[in-house]
């Protein structure tokens, strides 16, 4: 903790997770549908932006990173949606939040960087398809979350906190709107 305007602060809770969806691929088919920004992670500048959307193999050459264009010296990148309705797809996989893709040695990760509630609702659904008793699924949703900041917080300085295929992250293309 430290002072803040004469108050102590308590550190804050993450508010979101990075979740691993593929590991050293060589290419892998990035979609997204609407309006978003391409930014570079290792110094945060705009690297490109687009407004209808863009759907193209992604893979890593030895100049940099390739998604339809060429992104000379740029071995990673990070998509962030511009609008609440712009999708993102890897593989034909519907995912929330932002994606960041790491080129490294040839290969490619990518990593879905998304808020934790939208995580805990993903896991959920793709774990329990039928609803349970509402005290149940809150307690699940609790076991979920506090999960969810220990991976967190444990993994501070990686590129990802946790892996989808070991934890059965799903993306968000099944999750039921207000559940």
């Amino acid at each position: 903790t430290e002072a803040f305007f004469g108050q102590i602060a308590e550190p804050m809770a993450p508010r979101n997770i990075q979740v691993l969806l593929e590991k050293d691929a060589s290419e892998a088919l990035l979609e997204v549908k609407g309006p978003y920004y391409i930014f570079n992670p290792h110094d945060g500048s705009r690297v490109a932006s687009g407004l209808l959307g863009k759907r193209f193999m992604i893979r890593e050459l030895e100049t940099g990173l390739k998604w339809g264009e060429e992104f000379p010296g740029i071995h990673q990148i990070y998509i962030k949606p511009r609008s609440a309705e712009t999708a993102i797809f890897v593989n034909g996989i519907q995912y929330s939040g932002a994606i960041a893709i790491y080129g490294v040695a040839g290969q490619i990760h990518i990593v879905n960087d998304l808020d934790i509630e939208s995580y805990v609702k993903s896991i959920l659904t793709s774990h329990f398809p039928s609803p349970l008793e509402p005290e149940v699924m809150s307690a699940l949703a609790v076991l979920v979350r506090t999960d969810a900041y220990y991976q967190t917080t444990r993994a501070l300085h990686t590129f990802w906190h946790i892996s989808a295929k070991e934890n059965g992250y799903q993306g968000s293309a099944l999750i039921v709107s207000h559940s």
